[in-house]
């Protein structure tokens, strides 16, 4: 109701998505609960449905739970985009991004970084290297950082300057995450952007244009 509401003030607005935002980080609290059942079971029941995964078989355990512990967030910014995803919201959800995270704390940032991405607006590149710094020395909220700009890199479109930057934070990231000796980071930064400028042109190549996830 806020985002359509242009009577709302812009401080009553950004009190109202702050709630909205934290209710969502319930959620995904919740979700991360159920997860390491659902990695064992393969399977979960919701309001009667009956939800399946499906991994290589004799993949590990903990291979598993990591990767669904992973894909969850992102999931969950894609819901919450479908939802609240607006341009007119820029303003509200830009709010706290690049806070130490004792002020606004780094999953909140994340998830704010993340919608903004999706929704296309100009600088979202900058605004999810500001987030990654916030989170230095949070493995796992970096890790699943790294996946959503491998998501972004290879399925979105963007502007090609905004690519080339989501790309090099990819590099970048993934290459702190595995610990690259120094010597050896240069190297591996360019394979991780070569690899995900083929992996996008891949997509690009398939017959179903759907492929490329529109922004916004």
């Amino acid at each position: 109701m806020a985002k359509h509401m242009e009577l709302i003030p812009k401080a009553k607005k950004r009190q109202l998505i702050n709630l909205v935002l934290d209710s969502w980080l319930s959620v995904m609290a919740h979700s991360l609960g159920v997860v390491p059942a659902l990695a064992k079971e393969k399977h979960i029941t919701l309001n009667g449905i009956r939800y399946e995964i499906h991994f290589p078989e004799g993949m590990e355990l903990g291979e598993i739970t990591r990767r669904i512990m992973l894909a969850m967030p992102i999931a969950l910014i894609r819901i919450i985009h479908q939802i609240m995803g607006t341009d007119k919201l820029e303003l509200q959800l830009a709010q706290g991004i690049g806070d130490d995270v004792r002020v606004t704390p780094g999953r909140e940032q994340f998830l704010r970084a993340g919608l903004l991405s999706l929704l296309g607006v100009e600088g979202a590149a900058d605004k999810l290297a500001t987030v990654a710094s916030a989170i230095e020395g949070k493995t796992y909220l970096r890790e699943a950082l790294l996946r959503q700009l491998y998501e972004l890199a290879i399925r979105y479109r963007l502007e090609e300057s905004e690519l080339k930057k989501v790309r090099g934070l990819a590099g970048d990231l993934a290459t702190e995450l595995e610990a690259v000796p120094l010597g050896d980071k240069v190297k591996r930064r360019e394979q991780i952007i070569e690899s995900l400028t083929r992996d996008r042109l891949i997509v690009e190549m398939k017959p179903k244009p759907a492929d490329l996830k529109r922004i916004g």
